[in-house]
């Protein structure tokens, strides 16, 4: 399972979320805010950086999700 063979990096700048999973499969990464909204959705493979300049400041939930399974990662925006 990609759980526990894999890499994940998750690398916060001012305007951009870079992941990197280690294996070559399709991503579907959403983002949720502390109320449940999904705020962004984008589908990735392995390495790739997320626009998210459009977030506030403030605690959101990230879920990537394959047909292996899903990880869920916290992420704290400050500007």
């Amino acid at each position: 399972m990609f759980l526990s063979k894999t890499e994940r990096f998750i690398t916060k700048t001012l305007s951009c979320l870079f992941v990197y999973i280690g294996l070559m499969l399709e991503f579907k990464v959403q983002v949720y805010d502390v109320n449940g909204k999904l705020v962004l959705n984008q589908t990735i493979n392995g390495k790739t950086s997320i626009d998210a300049s459009s977030l506030n400041e403030g605690v959101y939930n990230i879920s990537l999700q394959s047909n292996e399974g899903v990880v869920n990662k916290k992420l704290v925006i400050v500007r």
